[in-house]
C-alpha cells in the first residue's frame, strides 16, 4: 500500500500547521517554570499553575461558542480564517512572554492563549476529519500521529539545545516559536486557496 495515495494536500498542510503549532509548544510548556523563575522567584511553580489554569479556563470557556458559530456557516472558510486567527494568537502571545515583568501580566497572556487555542483546536479537527479519505481514516491519523511525534522529537532536541546556552537564549526561542505558531497559521490559511476539498460544504 502507498500511503501517499490516501494523503492529500489538505491533510499534509494541516499536519505542518500542527507541526509549527503544537510541535513548538511541546517543547516551550516544560521549560517554562525555569526560564519565569529568574522574574518571579519562589513563588514561580504558583504563578505557572495559575496561568495554566487561566489558559485552559479560557480554552474552554470558547469552545463551545466557536464550536456554535462555525457550524453555523455551511462552508469551510470560517473554519480556515478561525484556525489562522487562533495560530497568529496563540504566536503573539508567546512572543510577548519575554517582555513580562508581572505575574498578572502573564495570567493574562496565557488565557489570551488559551483562547487562540479553542479557535485552532475546533476549526482544525473539523478540517481534518473532513478531509480525510473514506475508509482510510486509520491512514490518514496515522501519517498525522507519525510525522507529528517525529518532528515534534526533532524540535524539541534542537530548541532544547539553545534553550539551555542562556536565559537570553530562551527568550529568543520563545518569539522563534512564537513566529513559527504564526506560520502555522499562513500553512493552513493556504488551504482557502485549493480547490477540491472535501471540507467546502462544512
Amino acid at each position: 500500500m502507498k500511503i501517499r495515495e490516501y494523503i492529500n494536500r489538505i491533510i499534509f498542510f494541516l499536519t505542518v500547521s500542527d507541526i509549527f503549532t503544537w510541535g513548538t509548544i511541546a517543547i516551550i510548556t516544560p521549560f517554562m517554570a525555569i526560564f519565569l523563575s529568574q522574574k518571579f522567584g519562589d513563588q514561580t511553580i504558583f504563578y505557572v499553575g495559575v496561568a495554566t489554569s487561566c489558559y485552559y479556563i479560557s480554552r474552554a470557556v470558547f469552545q463551545i461558542p466557536i464550536g456554535i458559530f462555525s457550524d453555523k456557516l455551511h462552508h469551510d472558510k470560517d473554519e480556515i480564517i478561525i484556525l489562522s486567527l487562533g495560530c497568529f494568537i496563540m504566536g503573539i502571545g508567546y512572543i510577548l512572554i519575554p517582555f513580562i515583568y508581572e505575574p498578572w501580566q502573564y495570567f493574562l497572556i496565557m488565557a489570551f492563549i488559551g483562547f487562540g487555542a479553542s479557535m485552532n483546536l475546533n476549526s482544525w479537527r473539523k478540517l481534518f476529519s473532513a478531509n480525510l479519505d473514506r475508509k482510510h481514516e486509520g491512514v490518514g491519523f496515522g501519517f498525522y500521529e507519525t510525522i507529528m511525534s517525529f518532528a515534534t522529537a526533532i524540535i524539541c532536541i534542537v530548541g532544547g539545545y539553545f534553550s539551555s546556552l542562556s536565559y537570553m537564549a530562551f527568550e529568543i526561542v520563545l518569539i522563534v516559536f512564537g513566529v513559527a505558531i504564526i506560520l502555522g497559521g499562513l500553512v493552513s490559511g493556504s488551504i482557502f486557496f485549493m480547490k477540491n476539498r472535501k471540507s467546502k460544504n462544512l
